[in-house]
């Protein structure tokens, strides 16, 4: 009597595990592909958040640093224009979607995120509390009795929006001028 011995599969065995090993396939290229998404986004997402803190926390470390207010005669609501302790000059301007900081005759953007539908502006509020009206360069007498800087920011990219208003009390501000009993 002979025996015989069936060695292999059946073309059904062969198609019904390739059916499987094709559907975890894509399954796990969707988690793949779906976890690669998600990364790219954090990242933008970081992004936008690191440039923009990085922005303002620029901007406020050169307003601490502020000698005198005389140059924010300078200044209007997309122009901040100031003097640092080490008279160095430096001009932060808003045009469109760039924020640029000109340091020592040096342009550099600082952020290219800004959201240009929005009014990013610098503030001025005077020691009465009083907001200028900075739409034009302020004058001599708003200039010198400015003693708070606001700066109100939109960042926005792809779908995230980033929202930033913080103010700036100078450390090295002189504050009104200069009594005679002060000599």
């Amino acid at each position: 009597m002979t025996k015989i011995i069936n060695r292999g599969f059946t073309f059904i065995e062969v198609v019904i595990s390739l059916a499987i090993v094709g559907v975890i396939s894509a399954l796990s290229i969707s988690m793949l592909l779906q976890g690669s998404d998600i990364f790219m986004d954090a990242k933008n997402d970081s992004r936008l958040l690191n440039e923009s803190r990085s922005a303002v926390w620029r901007i406020s470390r050169e307003l601490h640093n502020l000698s005198s207010n005389h140059l924010l005669e300078l200044s209007n609501d997309t122009r901040l224009y100031i003097e640092d302790a080490n008279s160095n000059q430096i001009d932060f301007k808003i045009t469109g979607k760039m924020l640029d900081v000109n340091r020592l005759g040096q342009e550099n953007p600082l952020a290219e995120f800004l959201d240009d539908s929005y009014e990013n502006i610098f503030k001025y509020i005077s020691t009465e509390n009083d907001t200028f009206n900075a739409s034009e360069n302020l004058n001599s007498d708003a200039a010198s009795t400015v003693n708070l800087l606001k700066m109100d920011f939109r960042f926005f990219k792809d779908d995230a929006i980033l929202d930033i208003e913080t103010h700036v009390y100078p450390y090295n501000f002189r504050f009104g001028k200069k009594m005679s009993y002060h000599e």
